[in-house]
């Protein structure tokens, strides 16, 4: 089992010394066999001390997993720096090991190389708090919602056009949970045509009434979202408060 798997698998003593382990820990640890890492604890491997990281990470994480019972686990995620001085991010599956009579004998680690997506993770991340600090920061009303019309997606400004704090009180709302039936109907109908028909609106002048009672005039374009494959999977709106115009256009 040990050999076959991609992962790098581990099992050490109760004195944190590998007594056995696979080809990938010997290849990233930059050893010609495994024989070279038995017996030998993770400062020895990695030729860094015991009280430096990440080898003091490792060595508390195994004695914590030596105190669960049997079938708990830790997991945690680690730095892991490769012979070649390569950085990878993995993360470690470690637990205890017990004998027939109950008693633990060893602890075992499982480890994953994630550094990929851990990436990818962190980069979307990154994109996404871009997004929501510009759509925080246009004054227009900015929200998405998928074929339901629950809203997946609110700015600051479209809270505040239904009258909420935040966006978590939005999520997962319709129309219906947020304005009068008669005012979330005519949102729905157009919703659902432009995720139906696939075709946008373009600035249609629409009136909303807040909860308060408060009317607003807000210029609505709602645009179809696809995924990769051309399926629609909601609408993008954008909504912009033209109510001092209309009223001045009214007073005229």
């Amino acid at each position: 089992l040990l050999q076959n798997s991609d992962n790098i698998a581990v099992v050490k003593d109760l004195d944190l010394r590998i007594i056995a382990t696979n080809e990938e820990l010997a290849s990233a640890t930059g050893h010609d066999s495994i024989e070279e890492l038995i017996g030998k604890t993770d400062a020895e491997i990695f030729g860094i001390p015991a009280t430096q990281e990440p080898i003091q990470s490792y060595m508390q994480d195994e004695l914590e997993a030596q105190k669960l019972p049997k079938g708990e686990y830790l997991l945690r995620e680690e730095d892991f720096i490769r012979a070649d001085g390569e950085k990878r991010i993995i993360l470690t599956k470690k637990y205890p090991i017990y004998n027939a009579q109950g008693d633990l004998i060893a602890t075992g680690n499982i480890s994953t190389d994630i550094t990929e997506r851990k990436n990818a993770s962190d980069k979307l991340e990154a994109q996404n708090r871009l997004f929501k600090t510009l759509i925080n920061n246009l004054p227009d009303a900015i929200y998405v919602k998928d074929t339901q019309s629950r809203k997946v997606i609110a700015n600051v400004a479209d809270c505040n056009n239904v009258g909420l704090q935040s966006e978590s009180e939005i999520i997962g709302k319709n129309d219906f949970d947020l304005f009068p039936t008669e005012v979330a109907q005519q949102f729905f109908e157009d919703d659902q045509q432009v995720i139906k028909t696939g075709k946008p609106i373009i600035n249609k002048e629409e009136k909303l009434v807040k909860r308060n009672g408060e009317e607003l005039w807000l210029l609505t374009t709602k645009l179809p979202l696809f995924d990769t494959n051309g399926t629609i999977t909601g609408l993008l709106g954008v909504g912009r408060n033209i109510t001092i115009q209309k009223k001045a256009t009214e007073a005229l």
